[in-house]
């Protein structure tokens, strides 16, 4: 269970696991625009270009197996990024690379 805590967590970007079970929030949003987020991952400034959620979601696959179809793996990823500050972006595959 705590590998796939683990593996989870990092897949998403969201926190890491410490040795002794701690979860520390590691991706804290600064600001947003339709095209692009400004945000903190372990405590480094990053700029990122992101993508509309429909394009992402058209070429992701992560949902299967997890969720019974996209639209709830978009609502699972919306609470995920309001917890971490994001309010327009909802998925970690938004990002262009």
């Amino acid at each position: 269970m705590k590998n796939e805590l683990e593996k989870e967590l990092h897949q998403r970007g969201t926190a890491e696991l410490s040795k002794n079970g701690i979860v520390t929030q590691v991706t804290q949003a600064l600001s947003e625009t339709k095209d692009g987020v400004e945000y903190l991952i372990f405590g480094e400034l990053k700029k990122s270009k992101i993508i509309p959620i429909d394009e992402a979601c058209a070429k992701c696959h992560f949902w299967e197996g997890k969720f019974s179809n996209f639209k709830l793996c978009q609502v699972k990823a919306g609470e995920d990024g309001k917890a971490r500050g994001f309010t327009n972006l909802i998925c970690p595959k938004q990002f262009v690379e």
